[in-house]
C-alpha cells in the first residue's frame, strides 16, 4: 500500500501565500508536487480557496470620516502613563492608611500606659518581702550566732558587756 503524501507544517502555513500567488518559486513547486500526488491535500486546498472566495463576498464595511482621528487619539492616550489607581482610590487609600496608623499609635500608647501603671502599682502597693530583711540586716547577718541563744535575757547581758545592740527595753513579763 502506498503512503499518501501530506503537507508539512511549513507548507500548511504557506498555503494562503500559495493561493494568493505570493509564495517563492521553490516553495510553490514543493506544494504543487504534493498536490499532484495527494487527493486529500487537493481537497484541503480547494476548501481553503472556497473559504477565501466566500470572504470576498462579504459586504465591505467602511469606516467613518473621524475613524482616523479617534484611532490616533486612543493611541496617544495609551502612550500617556496611566496612574495605577484612579485618584479617588488613591485618596481613599491614603486616608485608610492614616486611620490605620492612628489606630496603631493609640494601641501602642495604651499598651505603654498600662505597662507603666502595672509597674507603678506593683512597685508601690505590693510589699516587697526583702525589705524586712534589709531593715534587719544586722540580725540576719548574725543569725547563726543567735540561733544558739536560748533566752532573750542572755542577749541583754551580752549587750551590756559588748554594747553592740541598740537594745530597746524589753517588756517585763
Amino acid at each position: 500500500m502506498q503512503k499518501i503524501p501530506r503537507l508539512t507544517t511549513d507548507q500548511r502555513s504557506n498555503l494562503v501565500a500559495y493561493l494568493d500567488g505570493e509564495l517563492p518559486e521553490p516553495a510553490t513547486k514543493e506544494i504543487d508536487q504534493v498536490l499532484s500526488k495527494s487527493p486529500a491535500v487537493r481537497h484541503d486546498v480547494e476548501m481553503l480557496a472556497r473559504t477565501w472566495d466566500l470572504l470576498d463576498e462579504l459586504p465591505r464595511l467602511s469606516s467613518g470620516e473621524d475613524f482616523t482621528a479617534r484611532t490616533l487619539a486612543v493611541v496617544k492616550g495609551e502612550e500617556a502613563p496611566k496612574p495605577l489607581l484612579p485618584p479617588s482610590w488613591v485618596e481613599r487609600l491614603k486616608s485608610q492608611q492614616l486611620r490605620r496608623a492612628g489606630i496603631v499609635m493609640v494601641w501602642v500608647a495604651a499598651l505603654g500606659a498600662s505597662a507603666f501603671a502595672g509597674y507603678t502599682v506593683t512597685s508601690n502597693w505590693i510589699p516587697d518581702p526583702s525589705e524586712d530583711l534589709l531593715r534587719n540586716l544586722e540580725v540576719v547577718e548574725k543569725l547563726d550566732l543567735y540561733r544558739n541563744v536560748e533566752t532573750p535575757e542572755f542577749l541583754r547581758k551580752l549587750d551590756e558587756k559588748i554594747g553592740s545592740f541598740d537594745a530597746q527595753p524589753a517588756p517585763k513579763p
